[in-house]
């Protein structure tokens, strides 16, 4: 499933190794590429935001803590709940068929790129400066972002982008998305970060998985 950020649907039958590019929208699986340095495996408190972690399963623990929230479904299959603050900051939860992810849309986040106000639920402890579990938000300057996360994988006037890459074992049949007998998968994670008025105005973290088959190394 999915927390922000956004995925189009890629294919989980395709289980050959591969590297990723930071260059993909952050809507969209990651495009294979031939080389690149190893990545960092991801801190699981950067899927923490509000008191709840997205993951696997979904908006159910979302909404328990959070209140009930309408879920919309996008044309590329991804489904989305939104929250807003009494400052228009907004957080969007996704999950699609390859994984799951979170946006967070800041004051200064251009009125295009946001979920209209009738989409999301009220959230009044939600504002400019929520954290995630490692301490980023929308506001912050450039080298605080870098001073959280380290150099990012690639960096422009306006987009800031960092890569993760990790294996991890899975309980057979527990993931109805994955084959039934997978007991491993990759785990490529993106945190994409656009700037405004050199602020992070938008905060993007998401995870995709694939299964790997036995005997198969995690792609970097």
């Amino acid at each position: 499933m999915t927390i922000r950020a956004v995925v189009a649907v890629a294919a989980l039958a395709a289980l050959a190794p591969a590297a990723w590019s930071a260059e993909e929208p952050e809507d969209q699986a990651p495009a294979v590429s031939a080389a690149g340095p190893p990545l960092r495996p991801p801190d699981k408190r950067m899927f923490r935001i509000l008191g709840v972690t997205m993951g696997a399963e979904g908006f159910a623990p979302i909404t328990e803590v959070l209140g009930a929230a309408k879920v919309t479904t996008r044309s590329t299959g991804t489904r989305v709940i939104c929250y807003v603050g009494p400052d228009s900051t907004r957080v969007v939860f996704e999950e699609s068929p390859t994984g799951w992810g979170y946006t967070i849309y800041s004051f200064m986040t251009p009125p295009t790129e946001l979920i209209t106000s009738n989409a999301c639920t009220a959230l009044f402890r939600l504002n400019q400066v929520t954290p995630n579990g490692i301490g980023l938000h929308t506001g912050q300057r450039r080298d605080e972002l870098i001073e959280l996360l380290g150099p990012p994988t690639t960096g422009e006037s306006q987009r800031l982008v960092w890569l993760f890459a990790a294996e991890e074992p899975v309980t057979p049949g527990s993931d109805p998305r994955l084959p039934p007998d997978t007991t491993r998968i990759a785990v490529r994670t993106k945190i994409a970060i656009r700037i405004k008025h050199s602020k992070a105005a938008r905060i993007t973290v998401f995870s995709h998985q694939k299964p790997l088959p036995a005997g198969d190394a995690a792609p970097h």
